[in-house]
């Protein structure tokens, strides 16, 4: 578990990136949101991660808003709160003694893998196309996460 001044040093990072914590919006939920055999608690709260978060990653890199679930626990045997994306892969973000602190630690691990996501598609650009595709926005089929660019054929070339 980490001390309390790396959280406090976290809470400005977040806030230098365009994410400030203090503007996180919670809305209460309870048994009838998840069904029973899902690895959320019956009661908690929700709150939605801007798809244009972190501030500083290129338009096309921006994704969908995220809808999270922060709720009490006692899995690790102590109370804790964890953050969970609720639609997905319900991945655990962060884990903290308290929820504002679980939410930072969330936000800060959304933004060291989109960014490297953004790293790993603008390195597989560069490599396949040059550098000049450093800082060229990539063609449609180049913006899923996960599929290789194919370079484009000219309209003038035949496939013979």
């Amino acid at each position: 578990m980490p001390p309390r001044p790396f959280l406090t040093a976290m809470t400005r990072e977040d806030s230098a990136m365009g994410f400030d914590l203090s503007t996180v919006r919670f809305t209460r939920y309870g048994p009838d949101r998840f069904p029973a055999w899902t690895p959320f608690a019956t009661r908690g709260y929700l709150f939605t991660v801007p798809g244009d978060y972190p501030v500083g990653l290129p338009d096309f890199l921006h994704v969908t808003n995220s809808e999270m679930a922060v709720y009490r626990t006692r899995a690790s045997g102590t109370q804790m709160w964890e953050v969970r994306d609720a639609n997905g892969n319900r991945r655990v973000w962060g884990e903290d003694t308290t929820r504002r602190g679980a939410v930072g630690l969330a936000l800060a691990e959304i933004a060291r893998k989109r960014r490297e996501n953004a790293d790993e598609i603008r390195d597989r650009r560069v490599n396949l196309l040059g550098p000049g595709a450093r800082t060229a926005v990539p063609r449609r089929d180049q913006r899923r996460c996960g599929t290789r660019p194919q370079p484009r054929r000219s309209r003038t070339s035949h496939p013979h």
